[in-house]
């Protein structure tokens, strides 16, 4: 056999058979005059980030695409973030809100200190009843040989029962006579004696108030006043503008003296030593009791100061002077 190397007639032959035979292939052995050209990797690159953009644009019609750095991938933007944003905010609130009942509820079920007793202030048909007992209607006598009627409260110190009042119910009387509820047939009269040393009407040195000191009641009377040192409590502490309270005693406009009249107000006030109250307060009720319905606590003597013909002004008399209380 010949070789084709050296034999340029047959090389040339059996290239131009070729030729015909791969005229558009290229070859190691030969180079045709067009040769194949393959796209360099960058253009790839271009026309497949071309041919996603135009898939995801009529998929996403109106949607501007975003290109990932990292895989070269095109995803949408995210149109509700705002959305996802306000609901997240939302919630946080509702949590906050949540928080706070619980742990106000826990607080106001399990108290760290209870200073008072705290009666519903709805409930005033109880309190009424639980204090009605201890306010005594006063009726005093004068020198002229006219008469007053007044209020008071039955309660005792020690040994000693008292009566305590207005000083002005009491103070110009020849003598007076106390009648308690559920006691109507025994009077309690008291004579005033000033000069004797065992006088039995009694007056503080500060503001408008005096007691009437009793030695001789039956035992009811005793009984009634010895459970008030037990049962009804004084006020510790000084009452706020706004604090709901009720006046108890015997005006003189409601015509019934066998049970105490309840009028209701608040605390309108303070200058020291009297409340001003906006509870009505009239001719008859000065000296009887003033109860917060709250606390369910003494708060002092209701007095009615006469101002010309014209309505009268409440105020009452701070429970801290009566029984020498550090506020």
């Amino acid at each position: 056999m010949k070789n084709l190397n050296n034999d340029d007639s047959v090389d040339k032959e059996k290239a131009d058979i070729f030729n015909k035979m791969y005229a558009n292939t290229p070859s190691s052995h030969t180079s045709p005059k067009t040769p194949y050209k393959p796209l360099n990797n960058n253009t790839n690159n271009q026309q497949a980030q071309k041919t996603e953009a135009d898939i995801f644009n009529n998929l996403y019609k109106g949607v501007k695409p975003k290109t990932n750095s990292r895989a070269g991938n095109i995803t949408p933007k995210f149109k509700n973030k705002k959305i996802v944003v306000i609901f997240g905010c939302i919630v946080v609130c509702l949590l906050i809100v949540f928080l706070f009942f619980f742990i106000r509820s826990f607080y106001t079920k399990n108290p760290i200190l209870v200073i008072h007793k705290v009666t519903n202030n709805n409930d005033l048909p109880s309190i009424i009843k639980q204090w009605s007992p201890n306010v005594a209607l006063i009726v005093c006598k004068y020198s002229d040989g006219s008469g007053g009627f007044g209020s008071g409260f039955l309660y005792q110190v020690n040994d000693v029962i008292k009566v305590i009042t207005n000083r002005h119910v009491i103070s110009e009387a020849t003598a007076c006579a106390i009648v308690i509820p559920g006691d109507d047939d025994n009077h309690y009269k008291i004579a005033n004696t000033p000069s004797a040393s065992n006088n039995l009407f009694h007056f503080g040195d500060v503001g408008d108030w005096g007691y009437l000191e009793v030695k001789d009641g039956d035992p009811y009377f005793n009984n009634i006043a010895g459970a008030a040192n037990k049962n009804l409590t004084i006020c510790q502490q000084q009452e706020q503008t706004g604090d709901n309270i009720i006046v108890l005693g015997y005006p003189d406009y409601a015509g019934q003296f066998t049970d105490p009249t309840a009028t209701q107000g608040i605390i309108s006030g303070y200058a020291a030593p009297y409340y001003t109250t906006s509870a009505q307060i009239e001719s008859g009720n000065s000296g009887g009791v003033a109860v917060d319905t709250n606390k369910d606590c003494y708060v002092g003597i209701p007095s009615a100061v006469q101002t010309g013909n014209y309505a009268n002004l409440g105020r009452i008399l701070n429970a801290s002077v009566i029984f020498n209380l550090p506020y």
